[in-house]
């Protein structure tokens, strides 16, 4: 137990020094003042709510849309604040740059969907280019639809250059399409200066951590061959009995790596689970473990599990599943006398699992996670010219909060 509480406070203190990663960077405030300092690197949804700049005393001051210019990370992203329609409402944002020349290029990251909205800033107005979804059945086949609205505003916006909207047509809805079309557009209207561009970076991963708690029904498998040799030949024999568990929980903290979309996650967790098997008269015998039909079975372990999920949408509500291994360590077998049994069995296991669940959405980085789940673990071992073989299998409901760190 000390070492599973030990596990977990390590992990917290690596990943909070890992969530407060800061850069150089400046504002420039509605006085025209700039100040420099070090700015949190914040994920993409949070970097248009506000930013946080660290001053040289060591201290945090948060900034929203409406109280500076802009913020602009030393050879990095470049933020404006802008007003724009957020689900119908006026509201103050950061824009992040893409282009800045003749006209300019901002993308805003949805904080529900997490999708990309792109504006451009021509004479003084903002406007945005859209690619609205819809979906239509045909043949009772579900598909979906894009409007392309953003083709017809751009040829508009971009018609004093007849070269460059000759190819809008074929324009993908993508940040890097978006800018080599606007950069061509520059290049063609304004021949004397260069435009800057702001080409987005590799995406990084985000890190999360996961407190969960299990409750599962076990069974544990235990099939003994052995051979029984007379004067004219050798027969194998098996003695198979199951235990069921009369309870069985777990509960641990789970640590992972998660794709930019929030829709693929690797996680590795460790767990202690406790789990009582009825020991009876219908069981079998288990006299050759050290374990009387009397008594019950307690088994206290550490389970390691690394799973690969993947989610079927990124809003609010989130079906998913998941797919992995567990490595098994026993680390208790009650406090009646089963040494026999620990003798008899390796003190680890491996074996696979399998999850469907949802996760929803509580707010932007926390998600709340239910999932339903099975395992098979197996472990053997010989004994004179015995063979005996364990098998457990668990079907449980698994309970856990998703905190994305950064």
């Amino acid at each position: 137990m000390r070492k599973l509480l030990l596990s977990f406070t390590l992990s917290l203190l690596v990943f909070a020094g890992f969530s407060q990663k800061y850069l150089s960077g400046y504002i420039l405030t509605n006085n025209g003042d700039t100040i420099h300092g070090e700015l949190l690197n914040q994920n993409e949804v949070e970097t248009h709510k506000n930013c946080i700049l660290r001053n040289e005393t060591g201290e945090d001051k948060t900034f929203l849309p409406n109280e500076i210019i802009e913020y602009r990370y030393k050879d990095g992203n470049y933020y404006i604040s802008k007003e724009i329609d957020v689900d119908s409402v006026p509201t103050n944002v950061f824009l992040r740059f893409l282009l800045k020349g003749t006209i300019e290029l901002f993308v805003y990251y949805t904080p529900i969907t997490q999708t990309e909205i792109f504006f451009v800033l021509k004479d003084g107005k903002l406007i945005k280019l859209e690619n609205n979804e819809s979906i239509i059945y045909k043949d009772r086949t579900k598909y979906k639809r894009y409007d392309k609205k953003y083709i017809g505003v751009l040829k508009y916006l971009y018609a004093d250059a007849p070269d460059v909207i000759k190819d809008i047509d074929k324009l993908s809805f993508s940040s890097k399409s978006l800018i080599e079309i606007s950069e061509d557009y520059h290049n063609f209207v304004c021949t004397d200066e260069t435009c800057e561009t702001f080409k987005r970076k590799g995406k990084r991963m985000h890190f999360g951590i996961k407190p969960f708690y299990r409750y599962e029904s076990s069974k544990m498998n235990i099939d003994r061959s052995y051979i029984v040799k007379t004067p004219l030949l050798s027969l194998h024999r098996s003695n198979s009995s199951e235990l069921k568990s009369s309870s069985s929980y777990a509960y641990g903290l789970g640590l992972s790596i998660i794709s930019t979309d929030r829709k693929a996650k690797l996680e590795y967790s460790i767990s202690k689970q406790l789990t009582t098997y009825n020991v009876n008269d219908e069981s079998g015998d288990f006299t050759f473990f050290g374990i009387d039909s009397e008594n019950n079975l307690e088994v206290n372990k550490l389970n390691h599990q690394l799973l690969l999920s993947y989610s079927f949408t990124n809003y609010k509500i989130q079906p998913f599943v998941s797919v992995g291994g567990i490595f098994e360590q026993f680390k208790k077998l009650g406090e009646i006398n089963k040494e026999d049994f620990l003798y008899n069995f390796p003190t680890y296991a491996t074996g696979y699992l399998g999850e469907i669940g949802v996760r929803y959405n509580i707010k932007n980085k926390v998600y709340f996670e239910v999932n339903g789940y099975y395992a098979s673990i197996g472990r053997k071992t010989t004994e004179n010219s015995d063979e005996i073989n364990l098998k457990e299998k668990y079907y449980g409901l698994n309970l856990g909060i998703n905190f994305i760190l950064f």
